[in-house]
């Protein structure tokens, strides 16, 4: 059964939901993952809630350029970030020069913007960043075959998707260039 991992986090009082459905802190944004123990130990927390602060902005919905989200609700069969990493489909909508994932809905959102990126935080987690090679010849990345797909990704988010979606995430920007 899945654990409701941002419902939980909210009623924790690690953030709100924002418009763009993500966990919004409001110092770090939501650039962060939520982590869940399970436990049959009890726990004694404090009911505090933070209130939604996204007010009337709609950045991440203007900029989502699928039209997957409406207010604190996002339509996965239009997600690009569902479409690159989650969906094993042979064939899948345009993913808008998006190799894998999108995060355009994150980049916009004010609370990121403002928040994360003026504070410089950033992942100091080796798995999160681009492997050093790709960085010196981005186009390298088009070419992969599978035993180098899986030593550059295999400790890394990209593997959530295996070879044949890669290849197929691949053909799909390669008829988008």
């Amino acid at each position: 059964m899945p654990v409701p991992e941002k419902v939980l986090a909210r009623l924790a009082g690690l953030g709100w939901k924002g418009k763009n459905t993500n966990l919004i802190h409001p110092e770090i944004g939501s650039f962060f993952f939520i982590t869940v123990i399970l436990t049959d130990l009890p726990i004694y927390t404090t009911q505090v809630q933070i209130k939604d602060r996204c007010g009337t902005r709609t950045a991440c919905i203007d900029a989502c350029p699928t039209g997957a989200l409406k207010p604190y609700q996002i339509d996965a069969g239009k997600c690009i970030s569902h479409h690159t990493l989650e969906d094993g489909s042979e064939e899948i909508p345009d993913t808008y020069g998006w190799l894998v994932g999108c995060d355009i809905c994150q980049d916009v959102c004010p609370w990121n913007r403002v928040k994360a990126f003026k504070k410089g935080i950033r992942t100091g987690l080796e798995e999160f960043k681009v492997r050093s090679y790709l960085k010196e010849n981005p186009e390298s990345i088009l070419t992969l075959n599978e035993q180098e797909f899986e030593k550059t990704f295999s400790d890394s988010a990209i593997s959530r998707m295996n070879f044949k979606m890669y290849q197929r995430n691949v053909n799909k920007l390669k008829n988008k260039i």
